[in-house]
């Protein structure tokens, strides 16, 4: 097996980063959820309240871990690690992974919202738009992955 380039190893690394950010934070979450007893409103507000914070745990954790990812590289390879804009192909692989970020998110969004009009449990809608939101980044990251090895 030919050894994975910078490139090649920061979706794997994302991939690592978003599933490890969720379950910490979904775990914190359920702990908080299972301590409160929520009328209809409350539930709403609170997990309202969980997919706003979700996104800046995202963000930071990301930024956080992708800067390990170059500090542990430059250790263990010895390279000087340069984040360059992205080049064309760069930017491909970027729009394409984007692309099925979004077409599993819709998917996820619409069954989310289908649920609310079937008179789902508040616990499960908002569920179901979380781990949607989990789902449609690990579809990016492998995406981003495989078309970098495969070249599109």
């Amino acid at each position: 097996m030919e050894k994975l380039s910078l490139a090649e190893k920061r979706p794997l690394f994302s991939l690592l980063t978003t599933i490890i950010s969720f379950v910490t934070y979904y775990w914190y979450v359920s702990e908080l959820y299972a301590e409160k007893i929520l009328d209809l409103q409350g539930q709403i507000e609170f997990w309202s309240a969980v997919i706003l914070i979700l996104i800046p745990v995202f963000v930071v954790s990301k930024i956080i871990l992708m800067i390990l990812l170059t500090i542990i590289n430059t250790i263990i390879t010895g390279d000087k690690t340069k984040f360059d804009k992205l080049d064309e192909f760069g930017k491909l692989i970027d729009i394409k992974a984007a692309r099925n970020f979004y077409h599993v998110f819709i998917v996820g969004f619409l069954i989310f919202l289908s649920s609310l009009v079937f008179s789902f449990n508040v616990f499960i809608s908002f569920n179901i738009i979380l781990f949607s939101i989990l789902v449609s980044a690990i579809i990016a990251d492998l995406s981003e992955f495989y078309y970098m090895r495969s070249g599109v």
